[in-house]
């Protein structure tokens, strides 16, 4: 297993010399490898759970070192002398291509099996307690809001863009109006996971969307609105906000 660097010296920084940890954190994100390009569909019922969409997958994870970050900064906040570990393990995952399809206990029971090599066992001299703070895809709707009405069909899971080019909007700040917009959506779960124990302390389902109109953008097409140095930006900061919102509710809980 490798571990991110970049957690390696946030930890650093915050523990300073000489800190004795108070607790270790394992951050597991699952969110951060693949990213969907949803077209929106017209129709109604079942079809919309079909509507086309592409995966792509993320070899460098340009999305982990933020979560991981926002998580790490989250603990930081309440537990100063927390140590941190990001190991690489998803491809020892089984079931990881499609994740949210799996019941909570089945992903913790996955999770718990391949953190097993860093995860401490009841012969752990220091007494250092760890925790293990979790991310994965989960299912939510698209549902983008406007004014006095939402659009949006279907529902995903995940970090990805939806492609709308049938729902007509119209600019608040200009007054232009026409058909399309392009979404940017996060939809995953952050929990707090306790390995001795093998259950889920705390958790909250989150779900980021940003809408972007195509009228008024000079774009040909809704996908254009954005180019491509914006779209991954726009898409961390999504991500990465909701897990700061998130960070809160689940320290609490580990306290």
């Amino acid at each position: 297993m490798k571990t991110s660097t970049s957690v390696f010296l946030l930890a650093a920084l915050w523990l300073g010399t000489g800190s004795a940890s108070a607790a270790e954190y394992i951050i597991a994100s699952l969110v951060g490898d693949r990213v969907s390009i949803v077209n929106a569909a017209m129709g109604t019922g079942s079809n919309l759970e079909r509507q086309p969409t592409q995966v792509v997958k993320m070899a460098q994870l340009p999305f982990d070192d933020a979560l991981q970050e926002a998580v790490a900064n989250g603990v930081a906040a309440v537990d100063t002398s927390a140590s941190f570990k990001a190991p690489a393990f998803r491809e020892g995952l089984p079931g990881v291509e499609s994740i949210e399809l799996l019941d909570q206990a089945d992903i913790v029971s996955r999770l718990l099996q391949v953190l097993a090599p860093v995860i401490k066992t009841g012969d752990n001299k220091s007494g250092e307690k760890q925790w293990i703070v979790a991310l994965w895809p989960s299912r939510a709707e698209h549902s983008y809001k406007l004014i006095d009405t939402t659009v949006g069909r279907g529902k995903s899971a995940g970090l990805g863009y939806y492609i709308d080019r049938y729902s007509g909007i119209q600019r608040v700040d200009t007054a232009e109006s026409d058909r399309g917009f392009l979404g940017v959506f996060a939809y995953f779960t952050v929990a707090l996971i306790d390995p001795a124990t093998r259950k889920v302390v705390a958790q909250k389902p989150v779900q980021g969307r940003y809408l972007y109109p195509f009228a008024g953008s000079r774009a040909g097409h809704p996908w254009e609105v954005l180019d491509s140095k914006e779209k991954l930006r726009v898409l961390t900061h999504v991500a990465r906000e909701e897990v700061v919102e998130a960070m809160p509710g689940l320290m609490a809980a580990a306290k």
